[in-house]
């Protein structure tokens, strides 16, 4: 009868190494893995929002971006060029409000018929102003690519935090935003950070400024409020 020869201490010891130095050499390459996928994403968003705001000059028209915290995705859309993008969300609320005072003034079937009354453009029966735009970029969704999550979406309109996924416990509907671009080359001032699912404080964020429609990409997480001390609270004076 043979007996199976088990490992030495020696060999057990030398095992034990070569695992160890194998953990320790994989945790830094997926991490650059990682920030290479985090990176890549926020460019792709920011070379659209530039795409964007070209085609909304040259074709005098509205876009948005439709961002879906929940399920980590991201879709342009032709807005109808009478949005109303707001400077806080108490300015969004007042708007609305005045907005269902009216409207209880109207006749039933009119107030339904605004009701339902849809905000985006559809390509397909808008004419030769939108020739060329029905590409893939706006038919379908654009994922992250797996292992990311969106921390936050800034817009005034949202407030100084911004949207968050996790406002989706409050409700059964996914958190959705929208960033603006508009025709005269300038964009809402926008912040999106992408991270890590299971390290947030591991990701890249992404700044469009709102008169210049610059791009800045950085790994540090910006604030909204800090990135925008440069501008005076009050014009000049004329004398």
């Amino acid at each position: 009868m043979r007996y199976r020869r088990g490992l030495t201490l020696a060999e057990l010891m030398i095992t034990v190494v070569v695992l160890g130095l194998i953990a320790v050499l994989g945790v830094p390459i997926l991490s650059s893995i990682t920030a290479v996928k985090e990176k890549s994403a926020v460019k792709e968003i920011g070379q659209t929002y530039l795409w964007l705001l070209e085609e909304a000059s040259v074709r005098n028209v509205v876009f948005r971006i439709k961002f879906n915290l929940d399920q980590g995705s991201w879709k342009v859309e032709v807005a109808d060029p009478n949005t109303m993008v707001f400077s806080s969300p108490e300015a969004a609320e007042e708007f609305q409000e005045r907005v269902e005072d009216d409207r209880t003034e109207l006749p039933e079937a009119f107030a339904q018929s605004s009701d339902e009354d849809d905000d985006t453009i559809d390509l397909r029966n808008a004419g030769k102003r939108f020739e060329g735009l029905e590409s893939e970029i706006f038919t379908t969704e654009q994922s992250l690519p797996e292992g990311l999550i969106f921390d936050f979406i800034y817009t005034p309109q949202y407030g100084e935090d911004g949207l968050r996924s996790d406002d989706s416990e409050e409700s059964d509907e996914d958190v959705i935003g929208y960033s603006h671009i508009f025709p005269n080359n300038t964009a809402e001032h926008t912040v999106i950070r992408i991270v890590n699912i299971n390290d947030v404080n591991d990701g890249y964020s992404l700044e469009i400024e709102p008169m210049t429609g610059n791009i800045r990409i950085t790994p540090d997480i910006i604030t909204p409020e800090d990135s925008l001390r440069w501008i005076p609270d009050e014009g000049p004076t004329i004398q």
